[in-house]
């Protein structure tokens, strides 16, 4: 019997390639894992974890599909500048190959997001981080304004790991804000102290500025009942348009038991119920703050008035005797 050895030998090219080959399929079983858990957190409402899932697995194994997922991720969380741009990739992305009913849906969900967008724009020097609200979102020079949820947000510039810039920024619909930094800006030196001059020589001094008027407190207690007749009335067309759009959805969940399978048809419905619940999610805060600042003005009202009632009492004397006078409003 002949005993023999084989000999298996591979090129450093082709072991590099079967490498590759390998580390490929570990990113699609990761990006796969990533897409699950994405899909699990989103079914638990926890859509800004289940957006990072996401975006993880893109990275991965990057794919235009998944913008769809990150883009209603975002517009639950209400980060509706993030929503906006994930669907926007997607289109761009897809091109042609995105199905008609998916594109109309997803037009007319930019087109809903729209007027709760702002702009953020950045003037600084090159190679700056913009961090908005503690998530990097670009670095200068930036290819166009950041666009941003309406709202109060906390910007911060860093470059090279060192904080240049924190502050805070209210972002208007519609509406583009500027934060500037510079290093002529952030090097400038101090005022130098004034030199010492000579002391003035003493003047007259001025006659007393006559007391302020104080205005009576009747016209607060009357804006402040109008604020809060507003108010309720605003609040009340906030539960109209609440109870509409619930009776939309139901009417919906009845149509299309299958959520994922819903007619053509059944769209407009779709779309009437989504701006009823964005109308009454907008008039129901709006209103309850009127109501609450005329409240707060019919109280301030009510307590200048008593303080309006003030009495004063002074001493009085004169040839025929001596008393007291009694001054105040009544």
């Amino acid at each position: 019997m002949t005993h023999g050895k084989i000999a298996l030998a591979t090129s450093p090219g082709l072991s590099l390639a079967l490498m590759s080959a390998a580390l490929r399929a570990d990113d699609a079983d990761d990006a796969k894992d990533l897409y699950g858990k994405g899909v699990s957190l989103f079914e638990q409402s926890r859509f800004r974890e289940a957006s990072v899932a996401f975006r993880k697995a893109h990275k991965l194994r990057p794919t235009w599909k998944i913008q769809y997922n990150i883009g209603q991720c975002e517009a639950s969380a209400k980060r509706y500048g993030l929503a906006i741009e994930a669907f926007e990739a997607y289109l761009v992305g897809g091109g042609d190959d995105v199905p008609v009913d998916r594109r109309d849906y997803v037009t007319e969900e930019i087109r809903r997001l729209q007027p709760l967008v702002g702009r953020l724009d950045v003037a600084a020097q090159e190679g700056v981080e913009v961090v908005l609200d503690g998530e990097v979102r670009a670095q200068t020079p930036l290819a166009g304004p950041v666009r941003v949820a309406v709202g109060q947000h906390e910007v911060t510039l860093r470059r090279d790991g060192e904080t240049l810039l924190t502050k805070s920024v209210n972002i208007a619909g519609g509406m583009t804000t500027t934060v500037r930094w510079s290093d002529e800006t952030a090097e400038a030196p101090a005022p130098a102290e004034p030199a010492l001059q000579a002391e003035p020589a003493p003047q007259a001094e001025p006659a007393p500025a006559p007391a302020p008027v104080t205005s009576s407190g009747k016209p607060l207690v009357a804006a402040g009942w109008v604020g809060v007749g507003t108010g309720l009335a605003v609040v009340v067309a906030g539960a109209v348009t609440g109870a509409l759009a619930l009776n939309k959805s139901n009417d919906l969940e009845e149509r299309c038991p299958d959520k994922q399978r819903c007619p053509e048809s059944n769209r407009d419905l779709k779309t009437s119920a989504d701006r009823l619940s964005t109308t009454t999610n907008v008039l129901l805060p709006v209103g309850g703050v009127i109501a609450a600042t005329g409240l707060v003005l019919v109280v301030l009202g009510k307590n200048r008035q008593k303080t309006e009632r003030a009495v004063a009492l002074s001493p009085w004397g004169g040839p025929g005797g001596g008393g007291v006078v009694v001054e105040g409003s009544f």
